[in-house]
C-alpha cells in the first residue's frame, strides 16, 4: 500500500482559529429543551418480516404555535422502529434515525417497511424512521390556501424577520420532533417491555436526512452537541443541503445566475435571500444556520450532495466546508438533481458502507485536497484507491450546471497517481462558458464479493468553476448592500503550523490583509496564508528559511497576526474615503514589476499588500515603493541567501485614500472607525497610532541586521493594526513586527 499522509495529516493539524467557541444557548437551544405537555406516543402495532419486526409509534412531539395562528398546532408523527431479531454484537447500543417528510393526511402505509427491515436486519442495529417533519400541510390563519415544505419555511422566516419571535421559525419544531423521537426510542422498551423484538438500550445515534431534513439533521445535531459528554449523536449524513452559509450561498446564487431559480422561489416571494443581509435576516441566521453552530459539529459527518441540484450551485461547498471540524467527508453525485434518484445504488451503497464503519468504529477510508497555482485540485488518499476520476461538464451559455439545464452532461476520465502519490485534475477554462469539475475517489470494500455494507465506499473534492467569474457579480441585492469588509473580533493566533482562521465573509473572491505579526518570539519571519477563500483562510508564521537551514529550528512561538477580509473593488465609503482592493500577480525576486490602479486617485494613497498564496516553500513577504495616484511597484522578497527567484504568487492589495486621514465608515450593521498615518522607521521600536513597530532584518548572508529608514503606510482599522513599508532606501530584505504589549521584550 503505498499513499501520502503528509497533507491529510496537516489537514488533520488545522486548528480553527478566530471564531469563538458557541457555548451559549440559542433560541434554538431554549425551545427544543422547553418542557411541553403535549409530548407522547402510543405504541399502535408491530410488522414482523423476515429477520426484523416494524414497531409502529404514533408520537406528539410539540404543540406549535396557537390556534389563532395556524390550523394544526399539534404536531403528530408516525415513527416506525425496526428491530433486528439478531443484533451485532458491537453496535446494538446506536441506532440509525432517518429523518422524513410526508403528510398528515394521507394515514401512514408500509411502503418504508422494507427499506427499514432490510437495513435494521443487515447491520443488526436498530432503525427508525420519523416522518411528517414539518406537519403539513398547514393553513395559516392570514393565508387562503395551505403550505407544505419550503413554502412552510419560507412563511415562518418572514414571520420571524417582522415579528422578531424566534418561534415563528419552522426549523425549531423541527428540529424538536427529531429530538423528540430520540427520546421516543430511547424509552420505548421500558415503556412497552412485552413488545417482540425487544429494543436494546439505545445509547446514541446516527441521523440521515435529505433536503428539509438534513438541514433539521445539522440542527439536531448542533443541540445535541451542546450537552457535551451527554450527546445522543454519534454521527450526521445530511444530504442535498448544500446551504451552510446561508447568506453568502444566496448571493453566490444570485451572481451566477443573475435570477433566483424556481426551486427556491417560495423564499424570494418572501425576499428572504436580500433581507439575510438585515440585522434582523442575520440574527436569525445565528439561529437557524448550521454554520453558525459550526464549533459544535465535530462528531462524524458524511455530507451527500448533487452536482445537478435546482436548489444550490455545485461549488456550494465553498462557503463552508473549510471551516467544519473534523472528522467530514464529502460526496457529490454527477448527473442527479436535488433528488439524486437519478443514481440511487450508487449514492445508496457507499452510504451504508460508510454507515457501517461507524457503526463497527471502523476508520473510514480519507481524502484531503489543495488548489495548484493553476487552479488545478491535487487530492491525496490515506489508503490505496480503487479509482480515481476527473469528472467535468461545460455550459457554453452560462454559469448553470442544474440537471435541468444541461442534462446528464457530466463525463469522468480516470486519473493516474503522480510521483509524490498525488492525483491532479486539471481542468484548463472553456473557450467559451464555464467549467465544472471535481475528482472522485472509490475505494475498495472490504469483501472480495461487496455485500450492502462492504460495498465501495465513494468520496468526492468540492466542485471548482473555470475561468473564476461570476458573471453578475456586484448586483445581487441593490437594496440591501453588503459590507465590503470582514473584520474578526480578534487577532488570529498562530505558530509555525498552518492553522484555519475562521472568516466566513462569504466573499467568492475574498483578499486578506494581514497586520504585522506580534514578538513573541525573536527569530525573524513573516506571516504566510494559503487557501484564501469565502469561508477563511490558512495561516502560519514562517521563520526565514535559514532557521532551519542552519539551525534545524522549524519552530516558533505562537504570535498573534490582525487580519482583515475585504471584497474586490473600489468603493467610496460614507465619509468620502476611496478604497480599492484587489489582487495581482507577482514573481521572482527583488523584480520590481508595476502595478496600476483600477482608476486613479486623487492623490497617492495609502497601501497595503499581503501574499495570498503559498506556491513557493520559502518564506517571501511582498514590498512596494514609488507610491503614486496611478500606481505602484511591487516585488517579492525572500531571505538575503536565498534572493534568486521565486515561485509565481498572488498578491492581494488593498489601496486607501482619505483626504481627512480619518474617519468612520459603515459596514452594515456597524460603523467601524479608521485612521492613516506614514511614518519614518528602522529596526527601532517606533510608535504609529498608538502601537509599536519596527523593520526586522535577519540574518541569512550575514550578521548584520540594521536597516536603514523607511517609509510606513499604517492603518488602524477598528481595533485592527495594519502597516505597509513603501519604500526601498535599503535593499536588505525585511520584515515587520509590532510590540503587543508590554508583556513582550522590544530588543533594539
Amino acid at each position: 500500500m503505498r499513499f501520502s499522509m503528509v497533507p491529510v495529516m496537516l489537514a488533520t493539524a488545522l486548528i480553527l482559529v478566530g471564531q469563538t467557541p458557541r457555548t451559549e444557548a440559542t433560541a434554538l437551544d431554549d425551545y427544543v429543551a422547553k418542557p411541553d405537555p403535549s409530548y407522547g406516543y402510543s405504541y399502535e402495532e408491530t410488522r414482523q418480516g423476515w429477520g426484523y419486526g416494524i414497531h409502529v409509534v404514533d408520537m406528539t412531539s410539540q404543540q406549535w404555535r396557537s390556534p389563532s395562528e395556524v390550523d394544526r398546532t399539534l404536531w403528530r408523527h408516525e415513527l416506525l422502529i425496526a428491530v433486528p431479531w439478531i443484533f451485532h454484537s458491537g453496535n446494538q447500543g446506536t441506532a440509525i434515525l432517518i429523518v422524513n417528510g410526508g403528510g398528515n393526511i394521507k394515514p401512514g402505509g408500509t411502503e418504508n417497511d422494507e427499506l427499514l427491515g432490510i437495513m435494521a436486519a443487515t447491520t443488526g442495529s436498530v432503525v427508525a424512521m420519523l416522518s411528517q417533519v414539518p406537519n403539513q400541510p398547514l393553513q395559516f390563519a392570514d393565508e387562503s390556501a395551505p403550505r407544505e415544505e419550503d413554502a412552510i419555511l419560507a412563511y415562518g422566516m418572514d414571520k420571524y424577520l417582522t415579528t422578531g419571535d424566534p418561534e415563528w421559525l419552522p426549523q425549531l419544531p423541527m428540529t424538536k420532533a427529531v429530538v423528540r423521537a430520540l427520546d421516543s426510542i430511547q424509552t420505548f422498551a421500558a415503556t412497552y417491555p412485552g413488545v417482540w423484538p425487544t429494543l436494546p438500550t439505545i445509547d446514541d445515534a446516527i441521523i440521515v436526512g435529505g433536503s428539509k431534513r438534513g438541514w433539521t439533521t445539522w440542527l439536531t445535531a448542533a443541540v445535541e452537541s451542546s450537552k457535551g459528554e451527554a450527546s445522543r449523536i454519534r454521527a450526521i449524513l445530511p444530504a442535498s443541503i448544500d446551504l451552510l452559509h446561508l447568506d453568502a450561498q444566496f448571493d453566490h446564487h444570485w451572481e451566477a445566475y443573475g435570477f433566483y431559480a424556481p426551486a427556491i422561489q417560495d423564499y424570494v416571494d418572501f425576499d428572504i435571500p436580500c433581507r439575510t443581509a438585515t440585522p434582523e435576516g442575520q440574527a436569525m441566521l445565528e439561529i437557524i444556520d448550521p454554520y453558525a453552530y459550526r464549533d459544535r459539529l465535530t462528531m462524524p459527518k458524511l455530507v451527500v450532495n448533487s452536482s445537478g441540484d435546482q436548489f444550490f450551485l455545485p461549488d456550494s461547498s465553498q462557503f463552508y466546508w473549510a471551516g467544519l471540524p473534523e472528522p467530514k467527508q464529502l460526496r457529490y453525485s454527477f448527473n442527479t438533481d436535488h433528488s439524486q434518484s437519478q443514481d440511487l445504488p450508487s449514492v445508496i451503497l457507499p452510504t451504508l458502507s460508510w454507515l457501517s464503519d461507524v457503526l463497527d468504529d471502523t476508520p473510514s477510508p480519507r481524502i484531503d485536497w489543495t488548489r495548484d497555482s493553476d487552479g488545478s485540485i491535487r487530492v491525496w488518499t490515506d489508503s490505496t484507491p480503487k479509482t480515481v476520476k476527473l469528472w467535468q461538464t461545460t455550459n457554453p451559455n452560462a454559469r448553470d450546471f442544474r440537471l435541468d439545464t444541461i442534462g446528464a452532461a457530466w463525463t469522468s476520465t480516470p486519473l493516474q497517481p503522480s510521483t509524490d502519490g498525488s492525483y491532479v485534475g486539471r481542468v484548463a477554462p472553456p473557450p467559451e462558458g464555464w467549467t465544472a469539475f471535481a475528482v472522485e475517489v472509490t475505494f475498495p470494500g472490504a469483501t472480495a464479493i461487496p455485500t450492502p455494507l462492504e460495498s465501495d465506499e465513494i468520496l468526492t473534492t468540492d466542485v471548482h468553476v473555470v475561468p473564476e467569474i461570476l458573471p453578475y457579480a456586484g448586483t445581487v441585492c441593490p437594496a440591501y448592500p453588503r459590507s465590503p469588509i470582514w473584520l474578526p473580533d480578534n487577532d488570529a493566533a498562530v505558530d509555525h503550523g498552518w492553522r484555519f482562521v475562521d472568516a466566513p465573509s462569504g466573499y467568492t473572491d475574498a483578499v486578506v490583509i494581514a497586520g504585522p505579526p506580534s514578538f513573541r518570539g525573536p527569530d525573524p519571519g513573516v506571516a504566510r496564508l494559503r487557501a484564501v477563500g469565502p469561508a477563511g483562510f490558512e495561516l502560519r508564521f514562517q521563520e526565514w528559511d535559514y532557521r532551519a537551514r542552519l539551525f534545524d529550528d522549524v519552530y516558533h512561538a505562537i504570535e498573534d497576526v490582525p487580519f482583515a477580509v475585504l471584497e474586490p473593488g473600489r468603493r467610496i465609503m460614507t465619509d468620502g474615503s476611496v478604497w480599492e482592493v484587489g489582487t495581482f500577480d507577482l514573481g521572482g525576486t527583488q523584480d520590481w514589476k508595476p502595478i496600476s490602479f483600477g482608476t486613479a486617485f486623487d492623490a497617492a494613497p495609502k497601501l497595503f499588500l499581503t501574499v495570498q498564496t503559498a506556491n513557493g516553500i520559502q518564506a517571501v513577504t511582498a514590498r512596494a515603493r514609488q507610491v503614486t495616484a496611478t500606481g505602484f511597484q511591487a516585488a517579492l522578497f525572500e531571505e538575503e541567501a536565498l534572493n534568486e527567484g521565486h515561485t509565481g504568487e498572488v498578491v492581494g492589495y488593498l489601496a486607501i485614500h482619505s483626504p481627512t486621514g480619518s474617519g468612520l465608515i459603515d459596514l452594515g450593521d456597524d460603523e467601524v472607525s479608521y485612521a492613516l498615518q506614514s511614518v519614518s522607521a528602522d529596526t527601532r521600536w517606533t510608535q504609529v497610532l498608538g502601537q509599536q513597530v519596527r523593520l526586522e532584518e535577519e540574518a541569512s548572508l550575514d550578521p548584520e541586521t540594521d536597516h536603514v529608514q523607511e517609509t510606513l503606510d499604517a492603518l488602524l482599522l477598528g481595533d485592527g493594526f495594519f502597516v505597509q513599508q513603501v519604500t526601498d532606501y535599503g535593499s536588505d530584505t525585511t520584515a515587520l513586527r509590532r510590540l503587543e504589549s508590554s508583556s513582550e521584550v522590544a530588543a533594539p
